[in-house]
């Protein structure tokens, strides 16, 4: 994996600040952030980063249910079997967005699942 220096040390610093995911509470995981990778190499050390931590994969995804989980707007998502729906209010108004698993990363923002709502 090359990645240049700064984004090197920038990444290491995260993976080792990262916590477990599935210890943390809901309120403690909307504080987290996913880096903004530039190449696939940033992307695939954060997809196994968060993977090792508790996120889980695309592959485990279960149809229709609600995980628990982070984001820039949502703790909460539900998986469609494409992409996430959550619920966003804004302005005074509610509607569904959709978002990415962060394996599916389009340069925009991600979710990353960390467990099945009960």
């Amino acid at each position: 994996m090359q990645l240049d220096i700064s984004k090197r040390l920038i990444l290491t610093l995260w993976s080792n600040n990262l916590k477990q995911l599935s210890d943390m509470s809901e309120d403690d995981l909307s504080y987290l952030e996913v880096p903004i990778c530039n190449n696939k190499d940033e992307e695939m050390f954060v997809q196994e980063t968060l993977i090792q931590h508790g996120a889980i994969p695309l592959n485990k995804l279960e149809v229709y249910k609600t995980y628990i989980g982070f984001s820039r707007n949502t703790t909460e998502a539900m998986w469609n079997g494409e992409m996430f729906v959550y619920q966003r209010t804004k302005f005074g108004y509610n509607y569904d967005c959709v978002i990415n698993h962060f394996q599916n990363d389009d340069g925009y923002d991600v979710f990353v699942p960390v467990r099945i709502k009960e």
